[in-house]
């Protein structure tokens, strides 16, 4: 138990009132606590603690001023929401089921003045609206087989190794929200080609950073090195020795098989751009990451990560039998050892339309799928 309520008070710390945990930190931290009671109920075959409480929700007041940088005691709505965007999984953390009805109350388009006492009673009203801990699903465990001991917790410094090509630990989220709007922006310009500084700037006043310091500190890099290791992207130099980037066109082809054996940590930072028809299969889990019908760009850990994130969400939400429970729960169990790669496995990229992209491509093998004859 004390291995777990160690890890578990990292995490409070981290969430605790007057401090705000940036995301990547904070999932970091939670994976821990999660490592430490799997490896607890192998060893004690008990769930520990048999209900995982959220954070306090605390009155907001630490919000507010980390939220108004200026310490005027008032802010805009804009600045709010603003914050809100960088700080998401926190506040959500905090605010639980209030946080969708919190989150509406503030807009980029809204200038009007907030005081800190008008954002504090927002705040402590939509807190209300937490369902007490008791009443949620308690046991994230397997039911239909103890879970065997984990490796040991990493911290976040450790989370990407120092091999990998792609060094970004961007959640999937805040990925999704990069890539969607680098394609937009692309979109909206007349030219093929544009200033990867620039593009840096716009990037970080789109998504709501104070600054491009603050967009790269949330990215753990340079924008520069971050869209290097895009695979849709293409980097190059003008006459001016400016340095230039754009998207590469989306060329369909016939259909094809990638495989890449993934034999230590480093690979999972390989980025797979997910064409909207492509399939992607762990051969050795037979799991398999249904066509999304659009596209998916996300280092293989962000995938698996994700995948584990849906599958606990609908085991909490969806009233399932025991055995269903239990070989879903199963099947995370496995997920996770997957990100410590604790065997190798090999994933499978079923590509109709040749649409997908490796980066880097480097221990990638691609076939070339026959089409089937057409019936006379």
């Amino acid at each position: 138990m004390a291995a777990v309520d160690k890890v578990r008070g990292e995490l409070k710390e981290l969430l605790k009132q007057g401090g705000m945990a940036d995301h990547a930190s904070t999932a970091a931290a939670a994976q821990n606590v999660t490592l430490a009671r799997y490896a607890h109920y192998a060893e004690k075959k008990e769930v520990y603690p048999q209900v995982y409480p959220p954070p306090d929700a605390g009155d907001g007041k630490d919000v507010f001023k980390k939220a108004d940088e200026a310490g005027e005691g008032v802010m805009t709505r804009k600045e709010v929401s603003k914050f809100i965007g960088r700080n998401i999984s926190t506040i959500k953390a905090r605010l639980q089921e209030g946080f969708e009805s919190f989150n509406s109350q503030f807009s980029i388009e809204d200038l009007r003045d907030i005081t800190e006492a008008e954002f504090c009673g927002i705040w402590t009203e939509e807190a209300k609206k937490r369902v007490d801990s008791t009443d949620k699903k308690s046991s994230v465990f397997p039911t239909s087989s103890a879970p065997k001991a984990s490796k040991n917790a990493v911290s976040y410094e450790e989370i990407v190794p120092q091999e990998a090509d792609f060094k970004f630990s961007l959640g999937h989220q805040e990925m999704s929200r990069v890539m969607t709007q680098l394609e937009v922006i692309f979109k909206s310009q007349p030219c093929e080609w544009l200033p990867v500084e620039a593009m840096g700037n716009l990037l970080s006043q789109e998504l709501c950073y104070e600054d491009v310091a603050e967009f790269e500190d949330a990215l753990g890099g340079e924008f520069s090195e971050f869209v290097k290791g895009l695979p849709n992207a293409e980097l190059s130099t003008n006459e001016r020795g400016t340095a230039v980037l754009k998207l590469k066109e989306d060329k369909p082809g016939p259909p094809r098989k990638m495989t890449l054996k993934v034999t230590d940590r480093s690979h999972l930072w390989h980025v797979l751009m997910q064409a909207p028809d492509a399939r992607i299969i762990i051969a050795e889990l037979e799991f398999e990451f249904q066509p999304m019908g659009e596209r998916k760009i996300d280092t293989i850990y962000n995938h698996i990560a994700s995948a584990i994130w849906n599958l606990g969400k609908y085991v909490k939400d969806a009233g399932l039998d025991k055995d269903t429970e239990g070989k879903i729960l199963d099947t995370i169990m496995l997920l996770n050892k997957a990100l410590d790669v604790e065997h190798p496995f090999t994933v499978i990229v079923e590509d109709p339309t040749s649409r997908s992209i490796w980066q880097p491509s480097t221990g990638v093998v691609v076939e070339e799928v026959a089409v089937p004859a057409q019936a006379a």
